[in-house]
């Protein structure tokens, strides 16, 4: 049976998806499919949603503004949709990729026709510029953007970026175009919970008339981990796996097909590779932080620990009271909620648990 709750509009197991809300304008930079309106808000995103559509509706109310987030999080959506929502205005847009941009700057130099590259970007109303971490390290296009950002700027046209991770650790960024990333709002894209994934699941099925369970959607929604896209390319497998095998989508597909995705996954960030990164962090000892001690500085390395123990792995909160050397477990959900509370309210807060994550999730030797 489909779960009329996961899918309110039930139909065959697998279909052509719908055709797409094409919007009266027609940018070419721009794909019309990512709205507003098709994404999902959760804890993970709802500041940055709220921030893009502000500018969305009003060139300057934050200038310039800069997403960041892990791969697969939705800025090229939010970037999107700004655009798409700007040119609903008649404003005009031009979205690029930080790499198009360079491919564009390289053509243009050695075409000696450098007065159509600035031409271009420099005329915009809007300009949308993805994946900036790519400028790290190329001093030339540097040189180029920096002043083309500056004429912008100047003239109260929009700048709108997103960038895998905060501006300050983006490697070989020169300290005034660092300056000028830093000078605007800079909002972050967290992983979505489990609640958001199975959201966006929900919104994914019905946009594409998929019938499926509401026992698989949480399924799925609870075993990929934190990447938007994998959650997407998972859905798009087994709707062509029920097509092509003429079966139904089943919990027993779905194992089959994630096996390589699935919350495994999560299993290799452990309790000790968390409590590393914290102590490296705050200046602690791993030792101080299991310890019974009342230190303020040992007490937020708990809440911390908990918080990013809650968020990126699977431990119970009796195996994480005991990990920490507490002496029950009724105060881990506790510190989970303080450290989230700060976030929503604190800056310094958020990015700190946002380096943290980072360096918890970057690769690790081998």
């Amino acid at each position: 049976m489909c779960d009329q709750s996961a899918n309110p509009t039930p139909t065959s197991t697998a279909q052509s998806p719908p055709k797409p809300l094409i919007k009266a304008h027609k940018n070419p930079t721009l794909n019309p499919a990512f709205t507003f309106d098709t994404l999902v808000v959760g804890a993970c995103n709802h500041m940055a949603i709220k921030v893009a559509s502000q500018v969305a509706q009003r060139s300057g109310v934050y200038n310039p503004v800069l997403f960041f987030g892990g791969v697969g999080l939705g800025k090229t959506h939010i970037l999107n949709a700004i655009g798409n929502t700007a040119c609903d205005r008649l404003q005009s847009v031009l979205y690029v990729t930080a790499e198009q941009f360079l491919n564009d700057y390289v053509f243009r130099l050695g075409n000696h026709s450098m007065d159509k590259f600035q031409e271009k970007y420099r005329s915009c109303d809007y300009l949308l510029i993805d994946d900036v971490q790519f400028f790290g390290g190329k001093e030339m296009v540097q040189e180029e953007f920096f002043h083309t950002f500056n004429t912008l700027h100047a003239q109260g046209k929009q700048i709108v970026m997103s960038s895998d991770k905060p501006p300050k650790n983006i490697k070989g960024l020169a300290d005034r175009l660092l300056s000028r990333f830093e000078m605007g709002m800079i909002a972050s894209i967290q992983a979505p919970m489990l609640e958001t994934k199975i959201a966006i699941l929900t919104q994914k099925c019905q946009l594409n008339h998929i019938c499926m369970d509401r026992e698989i959607v949480e399924y799925l929604a609870s075993h990929i981990h934190e990447n938007i896209r994998q959650l997407e390319g998972a859905l798009l497998r087994l709707n062509a796996t029920a097509t092509l095998s003429g079966e139904e989508i089943s919990l027993r597909m779905a194992q089959e097909i994630l096996k390589d995705t699935t919350k495994e996954c999560l299993q290799e960030v452990g309790l000790e590779d968390i409590l590393g990164v914290v102590a490296h962090t705050l200046n602690l000892k791993p030792t101080d932080i299991r310890n019974n001690s009342r230190n303020r500085q040992v007490a937020l390395a708990r809440k911390l620990i908990i918080y990013l123990a809650r968020t990126l792995t699977d431990t119970s909160t009796n195996a994480l009271a005991q990990f920490l050397g507490l002496k029950d477990h009724s105060g881990v959900s506790k510190a989970s909620k303080t450290i989230a509370q700060s976030m929503a309210k604190e800056n310094h807060t958020k990015l700190l648990v946002e380096e943290m994550q980072a360096k918890i999730n970057s690769p690790k030797p081998v």
